[in-house]
Formats: structure tokens, C-alpha cells, sequence
């Protein structure tokens, strides 16, 4: 009896991880650039999505990704960092060409990055 309890806990957990208000993601994207902690939890709220699941929440972990380069003083790491992002963002709006919403992120990146990287 207790293993099914734990397993429908782990069920309705795993169920609810799944259902990420996008309006909570926006919030959260907005934070990132000035806070580490909420970069570093847009990150882990964001991880299992990539672009063939949910390409606008990848989109949101891809920016958050590239925005961790900006919290990170090792130099490597932060072009790990923004590459990895990038080569994300990128799949992402190869998947879903029309959406506004991925095309937006795209463009903030590339206006508030500080040199021309692209």
C-alpha cells in the first residue's frame, strides 16, 4: 500500500512539473538578468524541455542559459555558457519558425549582448 501512495505522489509531482505556467516563466525570465538564483531556477524549472517537446520554454532555458554567462566570472565558462544557449536558440527557432514569442527572446539577446557574437 505504501509503495502505491509513493507512486502516485511521484505521479501527480512529475504531472505538475510538466504543467509550467508561461506567465511564471516570463517572471522569472525577467529576474534572471539581474539575479543569479532566479537564473539558476528558470534553468532547473526549464531543463527537461527542449526544441522538439515545448520549443518555447526551451527558448526561455536557451536565453537562460546565455544569461548565466553574465553570473559566472570564469571566462570559459561563460562561453560555454552563451554557446550552448545559443546553439539551443538556434533549434528552436528552426523548429518553430512563426512563433513571435522565440523570435522576441532571439532578438533581446542580440541587442543586449555586448559584442556581436552571432
Amino acid at each position: 500500500m505504501r509503495n502505491i501512495i509513493w507512486l502516485f505522489v511521484l505521479f501527480c509531482s512529475a504531472s505538475h512539473a510538466m504543467d509550467i505556467p508561461l506567465n511564471e516563466v516570463r517572471l522569472l525570465f525577467n529576474k534572471s538578468a539581474a539575479n543569479e538564483e532566479s537564473c539558476k531556477k528558470l534553468m532547473s524549472v526549464l531543463n527537461q524541455y527542449n526544441e522538439t517537446n515545448n520549443s518555447t520554454l526551451a527558448a526561455y532555458k536557451a536565453c537562460a542559459t546565455m544569461m548565466m554567462a553574465n553570473h559566472v566570472f570564469n571566462p570559459i565558462r561563460k562561453l560555454s555558457n552563451f554557446n550552448h544557449g545559443k546553439e539551443l536558440l538556434e533549434k528552436c527557432v528552426a523548429a518553430d519558425k512563426e512563433n513571435m514569442e522565440i523570435r522576441y527572446l532571439s532578438f533581446t539577446i542580440h541587442n543586449n549582448f555586448p559584442f556581436k557574437i552571432f
